[in-house]
């Protein structure tokens, strides 16, 4: 046993830098690989998570109906959560005619509050009570040159004037 001490120290005094060496190596590879797996568990469910918090519908239905009786949808089983919606067609106010219509903004119950909940990436979400507040998209920002604070005057329409802007007629600025 002693002869296996005695050449045991004497190789590691002549080749300790080269197992020094190979325990870091073992030790990076080892983090490189917990670490790799740790990432794609991640990313795999990535996606789940984000549909769970942002409580994403199945199902969206548009209709020109004035008004729905949602609770027949609401008692179905396989129904989960029901949202109505009123939109609101915008322009920015000064612009042309007919230029620039916004996307249709939601102004309802439900849809962005309890239903696809967007993420928020500046600023905070509006709050619901006041009307001089809104919630855009990044895309919107920058189409407008906005940032968290700024300000952008926009013109609705009377539900009587929504088919002459949805035509882009505006020869009766009136209608």
């Amino acid at each position: 046993m002693a002869v296996v001490r005695y050449r045991l120290r004497a190789v590691a005094r002549q080749r300790w830098l080269a197992w020094l060496a190979l325990a870091l190596l073992v030790g990076l590879g080892g983090g490189i690989v917990l670490g790799a797996l740790a990432a794609a568990r991640r990313t795999d469910s990535a996606y789940g998570r984000f549909l769970k918090d942002a409580n994403a519908f199945d199902v969206g239905v548009s209709t020109t109906a004035v008004s729905i009786d949602f609770e027949p949808l609401r008692r179905l089983p396989q129904v989960a959560d029901v949202a109505g919606v009123t939109y609101v067609v915008m322009e920015k106010d000064g612009g042309d005619q007919g230029a620039g219509l916004s996307p249709l903004l939601p102004a309802g119950d439900g849809l962005y509050d309890r239903i696809s909940r967007p993420k928020v990436l500046e600023g905070r979400r509006a709050d619901p009570s006041r009307a001089d507040e809104v919630t855009i998209s990044r895309l919107a920002a920058e189409g407008y040159g906005l940032s968290v604070g700024g300000t952008l005057a926009m013109r609705s329409f009377a539900p009587e004037q929504l088919e002459t802007v949805l035509s882009g007629d505006f020869s009766n600025p009136d209608q």
